[in-house]
C-alpha cells in the first residue's frame, strides 16, 4: 500500500522538521484508517521497534487474508493455549483453598 503523503526530502532539513514530518505522516495515517487518537503512542512505538530490523522490514508484507488466517490460527491459537493452562491453574489453587478450608473446619 502506498501512500501519497510519504516525505522526501532533498536537501538537509533539521531534526525538528523532520520530526512534524513524521508526526504529519503519522496523523494522516490515523485519520485515513479511522484510528483512534489513543492509538497513536502503540503505532510509534511499533514503528520504532519494526525500525531496528531494516532487512525483514524492507521485506515484509501481509494481506488481510494472511492476517486474518495467521491472527485465528497462529496468534488466536497461542492465545487460548495459555489462557487454558492459567485456567487450569486457577481451577487447582481454587480446589486447594476450597479443601483448606473444609479440613481447617473440621479441627
Amino acid at each position: 500500500m502506498e501512500f501519497m503523503w510519504v516525505l522526501h526530502f532533498k536537501h538537509a532539513v533539521s531534526i525538528s522538521d523532520r520530526i512534524s514530518g513524521q508526526e504529519a505522516m503519522v496523523l494522516a495515517y490515523i485519520n485515513e484508517s479511522e484510528i483512534p487518537f489513543s492509538r497513536v503512542a502503540g503505532i510509534i512505538a511499533l514503528a520504532k521497534e519494526l525500525s531496528t530490523d531494516t532487512a525483514a522490514l524492507q521485506r515484509l508484507s501481509m494481506d488481510r487474508t494472511t492476517a486474518s488466517y495467521k491472527t485465528v490460527y497462529g496468534l488466536g491459537l497461542t492465545l487460548r493455549e495459555r489462557l487454558t493452562e492459567k485456567l487450569k491453574f486457577l481451577e487447582k489453587i481454587c480446589c486447594l483453598n476450597d479443601h483448606l478450608k473444609l479440613t481447617s473446619n473440621l479441627f
